[in-house]
């Protein structure tokens, strides 16, 4: 067999992929090496594409050495991780970081998806991409998937890393109602005669103080997935996970306050929390590197 089908016999797993028919063969690019519990599937392309459930996933993999996932946050995508993944990967790990549904290349979500949803489609996607044991990193939106996966499969979760997670109170919906109905009676008054020159630009700095933003520039079918999500509070979870978890945040996080970090140091087992000083809530974007120093000292801990 050569390269050009995408898989060699070095290892009994691919001779037993080749010996049976039900088994596709893995797909051009990638290789696995004879490691335990196979964590060192390589896959030596970039920019790729999957359909999970008939859902179009747009996700960047790169690098050789154990798996490394990264779920992106909610208005966010996987270009704004590439200073971190080539970090990871100049560091020895594969790391992979797909366009959530919903987001970035990716397809939307077929109906308004609950948190439990975004979890399954994590479970298929890892299987479908060949990551059968992985680190899970999860920043904002996308902490709140890592912790409910971590929960709901164990077996499959190396270690977890939590950047400026989300979910830990149901405040953030509130909020949310609050000023929606703010927002209908600023529109309102905008629509009158004299003032309505005004409302494109009152409405801009309006969100940016409210830093509601997402809702509005979202689709009618994401902004039910966001009031979805924001309902599930996963404190009372937390002592269920039993993986080593890094906790990193921002000191000037006024999204997901440090306040939240500190009930997940106190809650999960095993944890460890750093703190970025003068950092806010987009750590991928401002300490794209230490962070990326961050998980490696971390894992080799572990």
């Amino acid at each position: 067999m050569g390269t050009q089908f995408g898989y060699f016999c070095k290892t009994p797993l691919i001779q037993f992929l080749g010996r049976n028919p039900r088994l596709r063969p893995l797909p051009k690019g990638f290789f696995i090496e004879n490691k335990k519990k196979e964590r060192y599937i390589t896959y030596q392309m970039d920019e790729n594409t999957l359909v999970i459930s008939g859902i179009k996933i747009f996700y960047h993999n790169r690098g050789a050495g154990d798996a490394i996932l990264i779920l992106h946050g909610w208005g966010s995508r996987s270009e704004h991780w590439l200073k971190t993944q080539e970090e990871l990967v100049r560091r020895g790990y594969r790391v992979i970081i797909p366009d959530l549904p919903g987001f970035g290349r990716s397809d939307e979500p077929p109906d308004e998806w609950s948190l439990a949803e975004y979890s399954q489609f994590i479970n298929e996607f890892s299987k479908a991409a060949y990551i059968p044991y992985f680190t899970l990193v999860g920043h904002s939106f996308g902490g709140r998937i890592a912790m409910d996966y971590a929960i709901r499969h164990p077996k499959q979760v190396h270690a977890l890393v939590l950047i400026d997670a989300a979910g830990i109170t149901p405040r953030k919906k509130l909020k949310l109602n609050f000023f929606m109905v703010l927002s209908k009676v600023g529109n309102l008054i905008f629509e009158l005669p004299l003032l309505e020159f005004l409302q494109p630009i009152v409405r801009k700095v309006w969100y940016k103080i409210t830093r509601i933003n997402d809702y509005y520039v979202a689709t009618s079918r994401m902004r039910a997935v966001m009031r979805r999500v924001m309902e599930e509070n996963l404190e009372q979870y937390l002592p269920h996970i039993t993986k080593p978890t890094l906790i990193l945040w921002g000191e000037n996080d006024f999204t997901t306050p440090i306040s939240d970090a500190l009930i997940i140091h106190r809650s999960i087992p095993v944890t460890h929390l750093h703190i970025f000083p003068g950092a806010g809530h987009s750590l991928e974007l401002e300490v794209p590197l230490k962070i990326a120093r961050q998980m490696d000292k971390f894992l080799k801990t572990i």
